[in-house]
């Protein structure tokens, strides 16, 4: 396989229906998703990739990187094409969705990983995000809550109300300045439109 299928990131607080939105998509016959991964924030969350290059191009000798004039930006889509391909290997040709919240908050990173994936960030009203965290963290089960707070999938404390607002804020803040910068690669979707003309929604979307 590959790997020449783009693929799509889903991006938006959580709780915003990204997920859902993912589900929603693949079943499109050119589309597939097998669910949220939290590989690539774990990947780029503090930089981790791009210090080890650093490290690396900051070694004494004739490292190969430097030998052979490999910047940064390639050295990050080549490991995005490798991702491409494990992923592309389970889509069957298709173009692989992922609607994880946890991108939201390393967009960019994941817009150099992959420099041919398009963007959806999805936006939702903020007081129904919060509302939604909030019944959400009453809901978790007390053995598995402290990992739902520190997995990428809800703030932590989930059930801080105040958190919950600058989550929100933060996340439709980052993913906007990513869709800003690389206009031509996203596509901004308000829920609220999304319930009011599924139909229209879904075309304009297939067509991006």
């Amino acid at each position: 396989m590959s790997g020449a299928a783009n693929p799509v990131f889903i991006i938006g607080s959580p709780r915003s229906g990204t997920s859902a939105l993912g589900w929603a998509l693949a079943r499109h016959s050119s589309l597939w998703t097998s669910g949220d991964s939290l590989l690539l924030k774990n990947l780029l969350t503090d930089g981790a990739v791009t210090s080890a290059f650093a490290a690396t191009l900051g070694s004494l000798g004739p490292e190969w990187l430097k030998t052979h004039g490999v910047g940064e930006d390639e050295f990050l889509a080549a490991i995005g094409a490798g991702l491409n391909r494990l992923w592309s290997s389970r889509s069957d040709g298709r173009h692989w969705v992922d609607s994880s919240p946890a991108n939201t908050t390393i967009a960019e990173g994941v817009a150099r990983l992959f420099p041919h994936a398009r963007f959806i960030h999805l936006v939702r009203d903020g007081c129904k995000v919060v509302q939604s965290m909030l019944s959400f963290a009453h809901d978790v089960p007390e053995e598995i809550r402290p990992q739902t707070g520190t997995d990428g999938r809800f703030p932590d404390p989930i059930s801080d109300f105040a958190v919950a607002c600058r989550a929100w804020a933060r996340d439709v803040e980052t993913a906007d300045a990513v869709c800003t910068a690389r206009a031509n690669r996203c596509y901004t979707l308000r829920a609220e439109d999304l319930e009011a003309s599924p139909e229209a929604v879904f075309d304009d979307l297939l067509a991006f």
